[in-house]
């Protein structure tokens, strides 16, 4: 049985203001005399499935035009934007207030706090790019005079000056 047979036997049944436990048993019995015996494919069932649900989008879509369509429909939406909208302003403002009444900052001042980091980010990768121009390159010295002086020629350590004084 095809389920559009069978709501159209639950339908004919119901219309009949049986009890619920004799709907049931009357569409039992009606599956009982009809045996049902497939004679499509799979393939044919997955077509059939797929135009019941085509079908179906389309009624959606054209109910969904009909209702959307309308100068109604314009007009409530834009009510109800507008009234989301001031809620969330409103939620915003006490939010601020109760971040101020705790000495927090606010979604705005964390804002704020970062746009001036970014500056001076900014200004201190400009200072250090000036420092770099002005720096000579790391292969040339800077100007030192040159070494003339000799180096003290070494002496004896502590220990050996011990040792002598001892023998």
């Amino acid at each position: 049985m095809r389920f559009w047979e069978a709501g159209q036997a639950l339908g004919a049944v119901a219309s009949e203001r049986l009890p619920t436990a004799a709907c049931a048993e009357r569409i039992f019995e009606n599956n009982k005399r009809r045996p049902v015996i497939s004679t499509k494919s799979a393939k044919d069932t997955g077509d059939s499935i797929r135009e019941a649900i085509a079908t179906l989008e389309a009624r959606v879509d054209s109910i969904a035009t009909a209702l959307m369509g309308t100068e109604e429909f314009a007009r409530t939406a834009n009510a109800a934007s507008n009234v989301q909208l001031r809620l969330q302003k409103g939620m915003n403002a006490h939010m601020a207030r109760q971040l101020a009444l705790f000495n927090m900052p606010s979604r705005e001042d964390i804002a704020a706090l970062g746009e001036r980091m970014m500056t001076i980010d900014d200004r201190l990768v400009r200072i250090e790019d000036m420092l770099r121009q002005m720096t000579p390159p790391a292969g040339a010295k800077a100007g030192s005079p040159p070494r003339t002086k000799k180096p003290r020629a070494k002496s004896k350590s502590a220990g050996d000056k011990k040792s002598k004084k001892t023998s």
